[in-house]
């Protein structure tokens, strides 16, 4: 009897022992899978075989958790440390060069060092690296035909890149060894950064010598992010949003081609195409920033949406329509203070609301005065910056961060008290706490004196502009100050 226990529980143990060793290989193999997969590189994403490889080989890595994060633009140094890896160098090589902006205790130090005794990087012509600087696509065909030591030129030039050209060479290498074939359009969009999925695609190709298909590809559901926004615009809206009583005072981006890129990684069997998502959202959220400008204006004031400005916009002519002149409605002015105006919709869009300059090199900036942000106009883009700090009033005088406002319209320079401005031809010399200033020249008295705080010159805006032969508009109802080198409407 004893004998027969002993042998049950001998059979048990080792069915157990068992039992354990295959929840353990179990879990040891679902533990090899998510170590083998970045949480964001689905199998359906269009780089997912050569992010895969190149993780495989120890070349890339994750950079926050187990996020490969393909759509963040690939830095110059990162690039060093994927090239040093693919090619298994050794980093043990000191300060090959020592470069102005490049210390050592840089994450990727010894990787661009490393690339750089290799002949693989060479730094910039200032005598900086910028490891933290974007890498363009012309400079990636430089490294990676330096890397691989690749060779021969295609007989098929792309049109965007002429023989003058620094980068021509390289790229022809880079066509003629099938690591790219460029855009569909036979462009290569040399000065375009790369993002972390393109770079790693390139690498791939250069060491597995496997050819590539024209980019980007006609399926939009296998699209990057950068892909999508080569076909179909960089779809955006951009908006202020200010609450003084809550401290918030910021800029607002929603980026619409990413959320339609986040909706076929998360619809791969969607029917809806590109063109149907961004319509309709179009609509919807020209409808949403209407009743927005509306109800909160100018609190919350709509900068862009898609490429043009809230007023510019072709549907916005619906908004008009549609919305016309509604009751009044209380503007706060102040925390403790309120002020009633009739809001005509019309008249808003056309005669309040800025648009963009007509002529090339037309520049309007819009000051918000209970904001240090503000968007900047021209005739081919729309683009924001902020000041040090947001206006204040010096005997009810607007005064304005001088050197982010200038610096938009010429050259503007701060030498200890003085702030020199050039603009329109003129020469305007402003003294830190003194009235007399110097135009051209010749002596003038200002209606109040310039101040720096905190390093920054504040400047009398409009009194300034106006010597500079800048045009100025100002909208008090709703604290708003247009500076422009053309005429405003």
């Amino acid at each position: 009897m004893k004998k027969q226990l002993t042998a049950i529980t001998l059979s048990l143990g080792l069915l157990s022992a068992t039992y354990t060793n295959v929840l353990s290989e179990n879990a040891f193999a679902q533990q090899q899978e998510q170590v083998l997969s970045f949480s964001d590189i689905p199998e359906s994403y269009w780089a997912f075989k050569e992010i895969q490889y190149l993780k495989d080989n120890g070349i890339v890595e994750a950079l926050e958790g187990n996020n490969f994060m393909p759509n963040e633009v690939a830095t110059r140094g990162k690039t060093a440390r994927m090239l040093v890896k693919a090619l298994k160098l050794d980093t043990n090589v000191g300060e090959v060069r020592k470069f102005d902006d490049l210390k050592s205790t840089h994450p990727d130090f010894d990787y661009i060092q490393t690339a750089v005794k290799a002949n693989i990087f060479s730094g910039k012509d200032d005598g900086t690296f910028g490891a933290d600087d974007p890498l363009t696509r012309a400079q990636m065909a430089k490294v990676i035909v330096n890397a691989f030591n690749l060779q021969g030129y295609s007989n098929k030039d792309f049109k965007d890149i002429p023989k003058s050209d620094w980068a021509y060479s390289f790229t022809s290498i880079l066509r003629h060894s099938g690591v790219t074939t460029g855009y569909e359009d036979n462009t290569f969009k040399p000065n375009n950064p790369n993002s972390r999925a393109q770079l790693s695609a390139f690498i791939y190709r250069a060491l597995t010598n496997e050819q590539v298909d024209v980019i980007p590809t006609t399926d939009y559901k296998k699209m990057s992010l950068e892909q999508l926004r080569e076909t179909y615009g960089d779809y955006k809206i951009l908006y202020r949003k200010i609450d003084e009583e809550k401290g918030i005072d910021e800029i607002v981006k929603i980026d619409m081609v990413e959320r339609l890129y986040n909706y076929l990684l998360s619809r791969p069997n969607t029917e809806t195409t590109p063109e149907e998502y961004l319509k309709q959202h179009n609509q919807g959220s020209l409808s949403e920033m209407g009743q927005f400008m509306d109800d909160k204006y100018p609190y919350y004031d709509v900068f862009v949406i898609g490429e043009d400005t809230f007023a510019d916009h072709p549907e916005t002519q619906w908004l008009k329509t549609n919305y016309g002149t509604t009751p009044i409605r209380q503007l706060k002015l102040f925390p403790d203070k309120y002020y009633y105006l009739t809001f005509d919709y019309q008249n808003f869009v056309n005669n309040i609301l800025p648009t963009r300059p007509n002529s090339e090199d037309g520049v309007l900036i819009d000051i918000q005065l209970k904001s240090k942000h503000f968007p900047i106009y021209t005739k081919a883009n729309i683009t924001t910056d902020e000041f040090a700090t947001k206006s204040y009033k010096v005997n009810q005088i607007d005064m304005i961060d001088g050197y982010s406002l200038y610096k938009n319209f010429g050259n503007v320079e701060l030498e200890a008290s003085r702030l020199v401005i050039e603009v329109n031809g003129h020469t305007l010399s402003l003294t830190n706490g003194d009235k007399q200033a110097t135009l051209d020249g010749n002596t003038i008295q200002l209606s109040v004196s310039p101040e720096i705080q905190n390093g920054t010159m504040y400047v009398p805006v409009l009194e300034v502009s106006n010597k500079l032969g800048l045009y100025t508009r100002s909208i008090n109802e709703f604290f708003r100050i247009e500076v422009s080198n053309q005429i405003i409407r």
